[in-house]
Formats: C-alpha cells, structure tokens, sequence
C-alpha cells in the first residue's frame, strides 16, 4: 500500500512539474511586459493617424467652393444656394422718400406710387452715398444715412397699407479692390441688405455698376452667394445693361450671374415703344430661360402705356417704373 501511495505522487508530481501544468504556463515564467507596450502604442498611434486622416479630409471637401476674398477667388466650384422666385407680375413705381419728414404722414411719399402699381420701388441709397434711412444696423456701422426716416418707421407704414416692397442698392463693391477694403465692403453692405429684408423688403436688386468680364465674375459670384445665405428667402437680382447681356462674348458670364441671382433687372431707361419692341426681339429665348424685370423712367400717361403695353407684347409682365 506504501508503494502504490509514493507512486501515486510521483505521477501527481510528475504532472505538476510537466510542460502542461498550469503553474508553469501562467506562473511559471515572467512575462517581458515592454514589447507588448510599444507595439500597443504603436497600433494606437496608426489608429489615432488614420481617424485624424479621414477627419481633416471631410474638412477639406466641405471648404472647397467656399466664396474667398476678393484678391483671391476659389478656382474651385462655387456653392449652389436655393433659388427663390421672385413676384410673378410685379408692377412698381418709384416711391421718392427724400422729402420725408417726421411730422408727416408717409403716404404723401408713397401714396402716388401706390395708386399706380401693385408694388413700391425704393433706392436703398442716395446719390451722395447716403442710406435711405437710419437704422440700428446703419448706426452700429456707423454707416452715412438720413436722419429724416428710420427703417422701423418705414417698416410699420408698408405694414399698415401690406405693401409689396422692392429695394435697389447701388454697391461699392468691385473686384478691383484690396483683399481687406473688399471684404469690409460686402460686410457691411449684406449687413444693410439682410437688415432691409428681415423689415420690410420683399425683393432686393444690387447694381454693381462695374464692369463685370469672365475673369472678375467670380467675386461677384461671391457677393451674390453671401447675400442670399444672409436672407434666404428673400429674391435676389442683379442689375444688368443691355449693352452688356446682348454681348456674345458675356454669354457665359450673364449665365454664372443668373445661376446664383433669383433675377435680372434689365435697366432700358428711356425707350419709347418702337425701341423696347426692336431691343427686346432679340431677348425672346433669354426671357424665357431667366426670370426678369425691366426697368424704365418715367414719362407722361399716353407714352408711358405705350411702352408698358410693348413689354406686354413680348411677354415681359415685370416692370419697375423709376
């Protein structure tokens, strides 16, 4: 019995000290722990390049078509913004605010044109650079603006009668200009812009009154496309001369323009009947594929219906009297 005892814990001790015991493969030997560290840092340090990677090239997608400054046009794709269509018939008719005083009633300013039409024009800046009409933003600008009309006075007579009004700022803005002295420009002018719309202004026109040519376009691309982020769902069209989109070589520019712009507003000035009818002959196809708004001065009743009806007859029912 004795020697079945001592050889039972020889084969228990045999199995102990054997290559598989547990002691000896989790216990039995200490493991070098440095190895493990610095490849597991390494590993990380390859995960961590990749996430940061990936990361900063989303970035690099979502800033290209970003509008850049003046001095430094993107020669990338601009960004598209949403197209808001403007009034389908407007019909408006200057309303002059520069006699504009505190102790009288508006209508004697606006009540003419509002007879007249179905929509009031105003020009957002006087001729000697002026704004219209001061207001918080004006002031916070320190911005040049009549003292006789304040924006919130303006904003509650057009709501009293629910006018339709149509803004035109004649803009400082041009590609010729330093990088910082454009950019300063364009702030403050949207700032205006986007404050005259948030009001009262249901349509704004910008007259860069530049010229605009294949290689500046692309700043006032960007002027277009910071305007309309600013009020997005107020139209927006640009200014145009006859002279410039009756231009072959300006096809393409007049394309890039009304693919950002809501609208054009082609200025014909003093044209009587017979001239509108020649001018806008050529212009079938381009009215169709843009929305549009002419533009003419004033005249006397009979010339003035005659002209108006001309516009008819070539489908143009969008017209601002001046």
């Amino acid at each position: 019995m004795a020697n079945q005892n001592q050889s039972y814990k020889k084969r228990s001790n045999a199995y102990k000290k054997g290559s598989l015991s547990r002691k000896d493969r989790f216990s039995g030997k200490k493991i070098n722990l440095v190895p493990i560290v610095i490849v597991a840092c390494v590993v990380l340090s390859f995960i961590g390049a990749m996430i940061l990677g990936n990361y900063l090239g989303t970035l690099a997608q979502d800033s290209q078509g970003t509008p850049q400054a003046p001095g430094s046009p993107s020669s990338g794709e601009l960004p598209s913004v949403d197209k808001v269509p403007p009034e389908a018939e407007l019909h408006a008719y200057f309303a002059d605010m520069s006699a504009s005083d505190p102790e009288i009633s508006l209508s004697e300013q606006t009540g003419a044109a509002r007879e007249r039409g179905n929509a009031l024009y105003f020009k957002l800046r006087y001729e000697n650079g002026e704004l219209l009409y001061s207001s918080d933003a004006s002031e916070r600008l320190e911005y040049p603006a009549r003292e006789n009309l304040t924006l919130t006075r303006l904003q509650n007579h057009l709501a009293y009668y629910a006018d339709f009004a149509v803004g035109e700022l004649l803009s400082d803005f041009d590609s010729s200009l330093s990088a910082e002295e454009g950019l300063k420009i364009k702030h403050v002018e949207i700032t205006l812009l986007a404050e005259a719309a948030d009001a009262c202004f249901d349509q704004l026109i910008v007259d860069f009154s530049t010229d605009i040519n294949r290689d500046n376009v692309t700043h006032y691309l960007s002027y277009l496309i910071d305007l309309k982020l600013a009020c997005p769902e107020t139209p927006v069209g640009v200014r145009l001369d006859y002279s410039f989109i009756t231009d072959a070589d300006n096809s393409g520019v007049v394309a890039q323009l009304l693919s950002i712009a809501d609208f054009y507003a082609l200025d014909l000035g003093d044209c009587d009947a017979e001239e509108l009818d020649s001018a806008l002959s050529p212009l079938v196809y381009f009215s169709e594929r843009y929305n549009g708004v002419i533009t003419l001065n004033d005249s006397d009743a009979d010339s003035l219906s005659a002209r108006i009806s001309a516009l008819a007859d070539k489908n143009m029912d969008s017209y601002i009297i001046k």
